[in-house]
């Protein structure tokens, strides 16, 4: 399976993936047809948090078992052929801390220029909804 995608990380974790083959829709034989390109939006949880302290929500970090799940994901997700374009995190240390390993193992962007795959801090994603999702994704 090859996937070439993006990426946007808030409260929750978000992946734009940009397109999918034709091959991956059928099953591994070879589409007759022209070749195929899907859009496809996957929403992903940050990994697993600490409890609530008192420096507030916001600055929970990944557990060991949170930071060790981003890892194994982000090794499966390479495995698979991923490619991501960009990702895009809110400023919660969680959704930054799982953004970061998952950029980490995966390395550069799925794009031609394979420029070295960085987080991108957008705080308005910090606790949004699907408007601001959305709104984010159109910016």
């Amino acid at each position: 399976m090859r996937l070439s995608l993006g990426a946007i990380i808030g409260h929750s974790l978000v992946l734009p993936l940009s397109s999918l083959s034709a091959r991956h829709l059928t099953g591994g034989r070879t589409p007759t047809a022209r070749r195929l390109t899907i859009k496809i939006l996957t929403i992903m949880r940050h990994g697993e948090a600490a409890g609530l302290g008192a420096d507030g929500d916001e600055a929970r970090a990944l557990t060991a078992r949170g930071t060790d799940d981003c890892r194994r994901l982000a090794a499966h997700l390479k495995n698979d052929g991923v490619a991501w374009d960009k990702i895009f995190c809110s400023s919660a240390r969680r959704a930054r801390e799982s953004g970061k390993l998952l950029a980490g193992a995966l390395g550069s962007a799925g794009s031609a220029t394979k420029s070295p795959l960085v987080p991108e801090i957008h705080p308005e994603l910090y606790l949004a909804g699907a408007k601001g999702l959305l709104a984010a994704l159109h910016a």
